[in-house]
């Protein structure tokens, strides 16, 4: 289940909400490098001894991984729009497009 809220690195664990991730307990992580339009966007996933796993939306200026003691294997991906982010999009800008028209048209 997602769950909103604020990743803190301590000496030796994870937090965020009620979630505490002991160091010890990491198997494996991966930060995933990406772009969302101009802004830079990092998920850090990271997998536990009982394959229960995390994943963490991070600004893109924020560097957590640097600090931790375990290996965390970096990667780019290239975010691809669905079906619905482009039809949703195409009918803000038509519908931005005819307000504008409307408006220049003085009707």
């Amino acid at each position: 289940m997602a769950r909103r809220g604020w990743l803190s690195v301590y000496g030796d664990r994870l937090e965020c909400g009620d979630w505490t991730i002991a160091f010890g307990e990491v198997e494996e992580a991966t930060l995933y490098r990406t772009r969302q339009g101009l802004i830079p966007v990092r998920v850090l996933k990271v997998v536990t001894e009982d394959d229960t796993v995390y994943q963490f939306g991070l600004n893109g200026w924020a560097k957590p991984h640097e600090g931790l003691p375990f290996d965390v294997e970096e990667r780019r991906v290239r975010l691809r729009l669905s079906l619905g982010s482009v039809l949703l999009r195409v009918a803000v800008i038509a519908i931005l497009l005819f307000w504008i028209l409307r408006q220049l048209g003085g009707g």
